[in-house]
């Protein structure tokens, strides 16, 4: 079957345009919408109650010995005033993309690439939210005594493999990058964007392992997993683009080739 090119949201200019991506409608919108209800969909089932949290059990509740080696000694963390720290964190670097690009490339420019680095953060939150639910890992808190019954009693306490936070922190601040390498190629401007957003992101991690809310493992597989989405978005959006249908009798799919 022949490759079907996609079509750009907006058609390329005959002048070199300032935005950094072009979108399109059959990747952006299904990739988007997906993702969304994915990501919205862990919300729902924790309101609801999620699986009991798994850890191995003795008679005075998780036991810490089946944990590694370097996850052990935050076993029963809970500090809350962290978690201010980690939404903070996360916050600056929500609201970042659309007035930092904005100040470079002009506003209408600066939409168009900022729904590329949101969709990079949503599929990685999507993909979190998954791993999240499938494995309802016990989170730091739940072990010992430092947290209130109820709270190491509630659907939030199975939620600790991948860390959401940092899943969707190292996401946003490695797309922005490329974003801003896509027009400063090597500048010094670009590794500002990379150092003062892998610090922030970074920081958003440790936060929720000092907060109880992760152990170091689920931190680190979550900047992974960002990282990984937030550079694997922005490389589908290179022009030239093409999707290729490929059906035989056991199975259909796409495959897209491009410039990545």
């Amino acid at each position: 079957m022949p490759a079907s090119p996609l079509t750009p949201v907006v058609p390329e200019p005959e002048a070199p345009p300032k935005r950094a991506y072009q979108l399109y409608w059959q990747l952006d919108v299904p990739l988007l919408v997906s993702a969304g209800v994915l990501s919205l969909g862990r919300s729902f089932r924790t309101a609801k109650g999620s699986a009991p949290a798994y850890c191995t059990t003795t008679p005075e509740g998780c036991d810490k010995s089946d944990l590694a080696a370097w996850d052990r000694p935050y076993a029963g963390t809970y500090e809350p005033r962290w978690n201010t720290v980690s939404d903070l964190g996360a916050g600056v670097l929500l609201v970042a993309p659309i007035p930092l690009l904005s100040a470079d490339e002009g506003f209408l420019s600066a939409l168009n690439d900022s729904v590329v680095v949101y969709e990079s953060t949503v599929t990685a939150v999507a993909l979190s939210a998954l791993a999240t639910l499938s494995t309802s890992r016990a989170r730091p808190f739940v072990y010992g005594t430092s947290a209130p019954e109820s709270v190491r009693k509630s659907p939030d306490g199975a939620l600790s493999f991948i860390s959401g936070h940092t899943t969707a922190s190292f996401a946003l601040s490695t797309s922005l990058f490329w974003t801003v390498e896509r027009r400063h190629h090597g500048s010094a401007y670009t590794w500002a964007v990379f150092g003062v957003g892998t610090a922030v992101a970074t920081t958003v991690g440790i936060s929720r392992v000092k907060a109880g809310k992760h152990f170091p493992s689920d931190v680190v597989a979550g900047a992974l997993v960002g990282a990984s989405i937030g550079t694997l978005i922005p490389a589908l959006h290179d022009t030239p683009v093409r999707v290729t249908p490929e059906v035989d009798k056991e199975r259909a799919s796409l495959s897209l080739s491009g410039i990545f």
